[in-house]
């Protein structure tokens, strides 16, 4: 209860009277006990004796007010966390479809332990990706926000690794680990004989690596170093995995990997956590409903980070991995805490 209050104070603004700013604690609460945010299954959760479509309206109309910005909201995340950097921050968009509308999920995430803790986000209604603008949109308020002095490194995938955002990343000094597709052109020192990045590396290899140190991507003249592995997938044909990082800078695969960390903090937004596919909002309700799931999924991951300093998370024996994470844990004793409180009637 105490980080939730400690993220919630600076956002209860003004325009929220005392009956708003009740129902906004009382809706991520009933987001942390449903572990969902369909409207439907909060309704449920929201303690009172108002009947069930009474409180799914009131949540509808509640959902059209201007709770709070996405900018405001990585503000007052941050400012919950107890570790202040320098941060690996791993950047992917999430998407789908429901109906005829289609929802695109822009997000940065800081790394903790195999999952990523979500800061900033930009909802990008009725796109499937992101172009440039957008992604140096979002991380000029992760700069904004961050400094870049508490940027250890920016990871993400190939959909990312356009040079004009590569270009961008150089300019504000920025570290980065970005995949590149294979059919990048890229020319050496001399600036001759452009090739692309699948026939400079076809030699390879499955487990062998190469480093060009100082390699120019052909648009825009970019200088990076690049990376490549031949790695082969269960089931399917080996293939290059190809990594860009500044001059200097040692990208490895083992820094790459970290880019799941988001995969699986979209997948407990998603299927393994708050459903957020099952809104059925659009427009500004879904937008305010991402916000309070944000809310809600840093409570339970910053309670779960506490929680881990005092009583680690348990190993499974068999495999060495941890039994829960950092998001599962905490959501754990989110709950536990709060049916502590609850006084149940018994019958004598």
């Amino acid at each position: 209860m105490s980080t939730l209050l400690t993220i919630i104070q600076p956002l209860l603004s003004e325009r929220l009277n005392l009956s708003h700013k009740k129902f906004l604690i009382q809706v991520i609460q009933s987001i942390l006990l449903a572990w969902s945010v369909n409207i439907l299954k909060l309704a449920c959760e929201i303690p009172g004796n108002a009947n069930v479509w009474s409180v799914i309206r009131r949540l509808e109309r509640f959902l059209l007010i201007k709770i709070t910005g996405f900018d405001k909201l990585a503000s007052v995340i941050l400012s919950a966390l107890k570790y202040r950097g320098p941060y690996v921050l791993t950047m992917d968009g999430t998407s789908w479809r429901l109906g005829k509308r289609k929802y695109y999920i822009l997000a940065v995430g800081i790394c903790f332990d195999g999952i990523s803790l979500p800061i900033c986000l930009r909802y990008l209604p009725g796109n499937t990706s992101a172009n440039f603008t957008q992604e140096i949109e979002l991380m000029e308020h992760v700069v904004s926000v961050l400094k870049i002095e508490n940027i250890k490194s920016l990871v993400a995938d190939r959909e990312f690794g356009n040079t004009n955002f590569i270009r961008w990343l150089k300019m504000m000094h920025i570290n980065f680990c970005i995949r590149l597709k294979g059919n990048f052109y890229i020319t050496g020192p001399d600036r001759k004989n452009s090739r692309t990045l699948n026939s400079v590396f076809q030699y390879l290899k499955v487990g062998q690596v190469a480093v060009l140190r100082r390699a120019y991507l052909i648009r825009k003249g970019v200088m990076v170093r690049i990376y490549c592995k031949r790695v082969r997938h269960p089931n399917t044909e080996d293939s290059l995995l190809i990594l860009a990082s500044p001059k200097g800078f040692d990208c490895t695969e083992r820094l790459y990997r970290l880019r799941w960390s988001i995969e699986t903090a979209f997948r407990g937004w998603k299927t393994a956590g708050f459903n957020l596919e099952q809104t059925h909002l659009d427009g500004a309700r879904f937008e305010n409903m991402l916000a309070l799931m944000s809310i809600a999924y840093a409570v339970a991951f910053i309670d779960g980070l506490v929680k881990i300093e005092s009583i680690p998370i348990p190993v499974v024996k068999k495999n060495g991995r941890k039994r829960f994470s950092i998001l599962r844990y905490g959501l754990t004793d989110c709950i536990h805490r709060f049916w502590s409180n609850v006084k149940f009637t018994t019958i004598e």
